[in-house]
């Protein structure tokens, strides 16, 4: 609540009010959420993206696998139901994929965190296909032709996505 009336000062968090009231009320009005989108939207430029900020290694490495398979990707998509950002997808599909990294997992583990998992859920209840590809899984994938092949697999099982007219678009 600090940081949001530090660094936005025109959402108006400077009340006598305690801040989680304030910022219950902002947010029950809409303004941080339009504020949130805005900032969102700003950040989807492609000169941001090209830059590849906030992307780790892995997420950029399972996206290129992902265009070799089909075109069409979006990094980082920003699904206006979910209000969520999806690693990559391919929205006419309604096909995500999330590279979760050793941060979507309880320590030591394969067991992926509450956040993670109600992220799943949330973009299936919407009628999407997730595809999530372990980290754990990814590194025992050395070459870019292994990786790749591990994503078919991924996708083939999953959507049969790389068929016939996903293909050519």
């Amino acid at each position: 609540e600090i940081a949001l009336a530090i660094h936005m000062p025109e959402l108006g968090l400077e009340s006598e009010m305690p801040y989680h009231s304030v910022f219950n009320a902002l947010y029950s009005s809409g303004r941080v959420r339009r504020n949130a989108t805005y900032a969102w939207n700003e950040q989807q430029s492609p000169s941001f993206l090209e830059d590849n900020l906030g992307i780790s290694l892995f997420q950029r490495q399972v996206y290129t696998a992902s265009k070799k398979i089909c075109s069409g990707w979006r990094l980082e998509y920003w699904d206006p139901e979910l209000q969520y950002p999806v690693d990559m997808a391919l929205p006419q599909y309604r096909i995500a994929v999330e590279a979760d990294g050793p941060s979507h997992f309880a320590y030591n583990t394969k067991r992926a965190l509450g956040a993670t998992s109600l992220k799943q859920r949330l973009l299936e209840a919407l009628g999407w296909t997730v595809i999530t590809v372990p980290f754990y899984e990814w590194n025992n994938y050395y070459s870019e032709e292994s990786q790749y092949l591990y994503l078919c697999g991924k996708l083939k099982n999953n959507c049969l996505l790389y068929t016939s007219d996903a293909a050519d678009e």
